[in-house]
């Protein structure tokens, strides 16, 4: 089975912006099953050594435009 790591990025604090990390909380919240589950907020360049290893990455974000 493939490891699958989910990211909720945005920041909370700035409205639609941080709807990446409230869904990754829904999605907690619910029991999601045979995923790693990462509340990342704003600091992806700051995590990229927590990335790897994983086959599968599934980014939850969203940009107001």
């Amino acid at each position: 089975m493939a490891s699958v790591l989910v990211l909720g990025m945005g920041n909370v604090l700035k409205g639609d912006d941080g709807l990446g990390v409230h869904a990754l909380r829904r999605l907690a919240g619910e029991g999601l099953k045979g995923a790693d589950m990462l509340e990342l907020g704003t600091s992806l360049a700051d995590c990229f050594s927590l990335l790897e290893g994983y086959d599968v990455i599934v980014a939850l974000d969203a940009v107001m435009a």
